[in-house]
This record gives structure tokens, C-alpha cells and sequence, in this order.
């Protein structure tokens, strides 16, 4: 196998996976951002699409930039050995544009007053009873 079909197998899987990874991330985030924007599902998908727009951008950039190699291809392991090694490195950017993301968004929601953190204990508002329940009656 050549270096030039290991470059070919490159860019598709990792287009393939930025791709994928951008459309599940936003479907999954639309509810996280309507959150984050005060309850705004408009803003929420508008910004949502922002960033499967600029996630695509940043990571097909970096696979562009990173498929540069100066290892020889001269069997199939070698070919296996270095296609790991470049997927890793897109997997590994992936991740952390999306914690990276997250991080941001969660400082902007508790900049701008949004609701408290349920899910996170010791936070105000953690492990309140929802208006729809009604509270527990202690045991005697």
C-alpha cells in the first residue's frame, strides 16, 4: 500500500468522522444551548449550526495540515501504524474543540445569570425537588 492510498483512507475517515461528530454533537447540544440562551431554541439552533460549521472548518483544517508525513509506506502495517497515529491526532482535536466548547458555554451561562447548575451537586439549586413533585414527607 502507497502513501498516496494511505493519504486517500486518511482524509475520508477523518471526513467522515468530523462530519459525523459535528451533525451528532449539534443534534445532541441544541437542548444544552437553548439552556444556555435563557430558553431561546431559535438562538439555540442558530448557534448550534454555527458550530458544526466552524467545527468542520477547524478540524478538516488541522486533517489538511496534518496529513504531511515524512514516514515511508512499505506494507500494510506501516499503513495501519500511520493512519492510527493521524486518526489519534484528529480524534484527540475533536475531543478538545468540544470540551473546549462546553467549557465556554457553561462561562457564558453563568455570566449572564442562566439557570443553576441541576446536575452538579453542592451548586444552588442542586437536588431541589421539581415544582411538579411534591416534596417528600419525612419519615417518623
Amino acid at each position: 500500500m502507497g502513501i498516496v492510498a494511505v493519504y486517500v483512507i486518511y482524509l475520508l475517515i477523518s471526513a467522515l468522522l468530523t462530519v459525523l461528530t459535528a451533525v451528532v454533537l449539534a443534534r445532541s447540544g441544541k437542548t444544552f444551548l437553548t439552556h444556555v440562551f435563557g430558553g431561546d431554541a431559535a438562538l439555540g439552533r442558530a448557534v448550534a449550526t454555527l458550530f458544526v460549521v466552524g467545527s468542520c472548518l477547524l478540524n478538516l483544517g488541522f486533517v489538511v495540515l496534518a496529513m504531511r508525513t515524512s514516514a515511508s509506506v512499505q506494507d500494510t502495517r506501516q499503513a495501519v501504524e500511520l493512519l492510527s497515529v493521524k486518526l489519534g491526532e484528529v480524534l484527540l482535536i475533536t475531543g478538545l474543540l468540544h470540551l473546549i466548547n462546553v467549557l465556554v458555554l457553561t462561562s457564558v451561562r453563568r455570566r449572564t445569570g442562566g439557570p443553576p447548575d441541576l446536575w452538579r451537586p453542592g451548586r444552588p439549586g442542586a437536588g431541589s425537588v421539581p415544582p411538579s413533585l411534591p416534596p417528600a414527607k419525612p419519615r417518623a
